[in-house]
């Protein structure tokens, strides 16, 4: 991840037991995710936007929302991915749990972005 920053926590969030959160953006992948902490350190919800043009007139969006038990064991997910165009024929939106290969993919940016805090 290329930068990372704190990212404010109210008491809504800690109430559900998040004590720090940090974003990491990459512009070079047009991706952003956001992980909330548990106070021991471990993942509780990952939020991963990602999005791509295609020209002027195509947008491909993705979002990964990813939720992890006590111990930083992925418990369950969404993906929703959205994609525009012209013409409006071309546009689409699908919602879906989270792909087998998703729950390893989630562990790593978690990973990746704790250590991009660490820096």
């Amino acid at each position: 991840m290329a930068t990372c920053r704190p990212l404010p926590i109210d008491e809504g969030l800690r109430r559900q037991g998040v004590a720090s959160g940090v974003m990491a953006s990459d512009a070079a992948l047009s991706r952003t995710v956001s992980l909330a902490l548990t106070a021991d350190g471990h993942a509780k919800m990952l939020i991963a936007l990602m999005s791509d043009s295609t020209g002027v007139r195509r947008r491909e969006m993705e979002t990964v929302t990813v939720f992890f038990d006590a111990a930083g064991r992925v418990v369950m997910g969404s993906r929703t991915a959205t994609t525009t165009g012209v013409p409006a024929r071309l546009s689409e939106d699908r919602r879906g749990g989270l792909l087998p290969s998703d729950t390893a993919q989630a562990l790593a940016l978690a990973t990746a972005v704790r250590a991009c805090a660490r820096r």
